[in-house]
């Protein structure tokens, strides 16, 4: 694991539109932590569904679109490594990178839920929808680099289903987890585990379809008109 990461890092240098995707990242990063805190602050008096994990989620994006800018590259389509740099090196960043996010928002529900208790209810919800959105984006990151278009809808309609479960989630979380701050730690354990499972999961996709030609809609526009 530690190996296949370091690995994913050092191939990341090499990715087309580098200092771009890095940026989109980075932004995507600052722009989670405001989320976390703000829609957390605002959940009583605000209709605020967005979390920041949503925008953890297009900071891993941005970097796996990086790595795959190489992977398409005949270079490692004709590498004995093929295998591993299609499955085991692609989860690892994924995982690393999702987790990051992840770990970002317990840190931010946690500090305001700190300055205002009343809000844990609300940061449970949070953490609860952050796990979900960045579980659904492992799996969708497992198939749409080789079957974009169905690798899309089907994201598209997990997403929506999972939304919409989100909004009637109140209630089941405090009847399983209960409230205070041990709905808040089970919380945050279980949106772990919902994590490595889906990252499992993309791990058994990456398997299964790394001898598929890459999806050439799958790149970005200016990657596109070079291939």
């Amino acid at each position: 694991m530690i190996s296949d990461l370091k690995m994913g890092f050092k191939i990341l240098k090499f990715g087309h539109g580098r200092i771009v995707n890095l940026a989109g990242s980075m932004i995507a990063i600052l722009l989670g932590v405001f989320m976390c805190g703000i829609s957390v602050v605002l959940s009583g008096s605000f209709p605020s569904t967005l979390p920041g994990g949503y925008f953890f989620m297009m900071a891993e994006v941005f970097v796996i679109q990086l790595y795959y800018s190489v992977n398409i590259s005949n270079m490692v389509q004709a590498s004995p490594a093929k295998k591993r740099l299609m499955t085991s090196v692609p989860t690892a960043l994924s995982t690393f990178c999702i987790l990051m996010g992840y770990g970002v928002t317990l840190l931010c529900t946690g500090v305001v839920s700190c300055f205002r208790p009343e809000m844990l209810k609300a940061a449970c919800m949070q953490i609860v929808f952050t796990a979900g959105v960045m579980g659904v984006v492992l799996i969708y990151s497992g198939v749409v680099y080789k079957y974009f278009v169905v690798g899309t809808v089907l994201f598209f309609a997990a997403f929506l289903s999972f939304y919409a479960g989100y909004s009637h989630s109140e209630a089941w979380i405090s009847g399983i987890f209960g409230s205070g701050w041990k709905a808040f730690g089970l919380t945050a354990v279980s949106g772990l585990a919902l994590i490595l499972i889906c990252s499992f999961l993309e791990y058994l996709l990456f398997l299964a379809f790394y001898k598929a030609p890459m999806a050439k809609m799958a790149q970005n526009v200016s990657l596109r008109r070079q291939l």
